[in-house]
């Protein structure tokens, strides 16, 4: 098996094109952190689910060590084909283990987590698990919603306050959007983190933070160029692909509130005494 034949076995499954559409994503936004890493440098995936961002990365950086968790916690069900695929890249392996399960030694030069905190139990927990096994010179990537924004992305729909209420109201709708799409369970494992509290319980933790925004700019511009991802952003795509066209997504990039307040983060954590990309 190659990775062709698998991209083909996997996206005739229901899911399958989004599943890829979203690892793509991520492989354009790790790469340049994969391309810095020396040769023989550890790389740990949390949440690498259907295994499709671990087989691209592993198969081009072969001179790299990639270790990836995925525990197929509530909400998710994937074909394991590219899991079996990895099983063959001699640097990789997939431990089908939460973060908290991890039994090793090595320090990793690189954490990263695409569209996966926003599920952690205890993201507060994770922030400490980064703190011991980050090398000095190591960064944590976490990309992922940001729950100030009152938008849920998963199920399309606004957030009224805080998650109870928003439940309470759009219980059905929350419902009939996990048994359409066998989903049960994924509304309990959304942690509505929020940047302000992810910021500075990490700054606590010994790290700096800092908030890529390039990567709201290119979720902007990928309104206009996948249909698929712009069919997921529901009630928003409207009024936003309006505001960019008249400037104001720009203006708000530029703005001291951005942070606050995006709907999307691109976080980079350093050790205290390194730097962040701005």
């Amino acid at each position: 098996m190659n990775f062709e034949s698998a991209k083909s076995q996997f996206i005739s499954n229901a899911n399958g094109p989004t599943y890829f559409g979203e690892a793509e994503f991520g492989f354009g936004k790790i790469q340049s952190e994969l391309n810095a890493l020396k040769p023989g440098a550890n790389v740990l995936e949390v949440g690498a689910g259907a295994g499709i961002l671990m087989a691209m990365n592993a198969s081009i950086h072969k001179d790299l060590n990639f270790t990836g968790v995925e525990p197929m916690g509530d909400g998710f069900d994937y074909d394991n084909v590219f899991h079996r695929l990895i099983n063959t890249i001699p640097n990789a392996e997939i431990q089908p283990v939460g973060y908290e399960d991890l039994k090793t030694s090595i320090k990793y030069d690189l954490i990263y987590l695409v569209n996966v905190f926003e599920h952690l139990p205890d993201w507060k927990d994770f922030l400490q698990f980064v703190s011991g096994t980050l090398t000095e010179n190591g960064r944590c990537i976490i990309l992922c919603p940001n729950y100030s924004f009152p938008y849920e992305p998963h199920f399309q729909i606004p957030i009224i306050f805080n998650k109870p209420l928003t439940h309470f109201l759009l219980k059905k709708r929350i419902t009939k959007f996990e048994t359409e799409n066998d989903c049960k369970g994924l509304w309990t494992s959304l942690n509505f983190c929020k940047f302000r509290s992810v910021s500075k319980n990490a700054a606590q933790a010994g790290f700096n933070v800092s908030n890529d925004k390039s990567t709201f700019t290119e979720m902007i511009d990928r309104l206009e160029t996948d249909e698929e991802f712009a069919k997921r952003q529901g009630l928003l795509r409207l009024p936003i692909s309006v505001l960019n066209k008249l400037g104001l997504i720009s203006l708000f990039v530029k703005s001291r509130m951005f942070n606050m307040v995006s709907p999307y983060m691109h976080l980079v954590l350093t050790n205290s005494g390194d730097s962040g990309t701005a």
